[in-house]
């Protein structure tokens, strides 16, 4: 009988339990590479983990407007978290190429999986640069030594999607120091495939 309530003991404590994003939002996974479990997400509505099934619908076409009188608007989302690295980066262009601007946000050295990442504690950007053919508009990022924040919340991530939201408090023009209202102030994060 002992033997029996020793196993139960041994099993009880040799099964532990995955690991999820804390209450803070900082992930709390030690895996730095891009497998994500099926079941390897936040909550859901239902109290349940989040999984690839819950894949929502695709946010595009939208469009951010500038407080220096631009609209931009994007619908070709490309994601890019390598194995084995700490970087996620999420894009959005536009292909009626009504601009020539890549809208990027990344996640720099410290992502781990689902979670929220904050530029208060982790190297968080946005910035919308200009891809080819050039025609010398402004560079804008979120500039932490001027002020800006942002906050990428990654919901759920695996070797094929990923999907969250970003918030931002503005950006500044790379040229002039410029700060730039952008509205709205979250913005989709929405991968249907991820360059592994």
């Amino acid at each position: 009988m002992r033997h029996i309530e020793w196993l139960a003991l041994a099993l009880a404590f040799g099964c532990g339990a995955k690991d999820t994003p804390s209450e803070s939002g900082t992930p709390t996974n030690n895996d730095s590479g891009a497998s994500e479990d099926s079941d390897g997400g936040a909550p859901d509505d239902d109290g349940g983990p989040v999984g690839s099934e819950d894949f929502p619908a695709d946010p595009s076409p939208f469009s951010i407007s500038l407080s220096d009188g631009r609209t931009l608007s994007f619908d070709l989302p490309s994601c890019q978290h390598f194995r084995g690295s700490t970087n996620f980066r999420a894009f959005w262009r536009d292909t009626a190429r009504s601009h020539t601007y890549v809208l990027t946000m990344q996640v720099m050295q410290t992502f781990d999986g689902a979670g929220t990442y904050g530029s208060a504690d982790h190297r968080v950007e946005v910035k919308l640069l200009e891809e080819s053919p050039s025609t010398g508009v402004p560079t804008y990022w979120t500039d932490s030594s001027a002020g800006d924040t942002a906050a990428i919340e990654v919901t759920y991530i695996d070797e094929d999607r990923a999907w969250g939201e970003t918030t931002l408090s503005g950006l500044h023009d790379v040229g002039s120091g410029a700060a730039i209202a952008v509205s709205p102030s979250t913005l989709p994060v929405w991968c249907p495939d991820i360059e592994i």
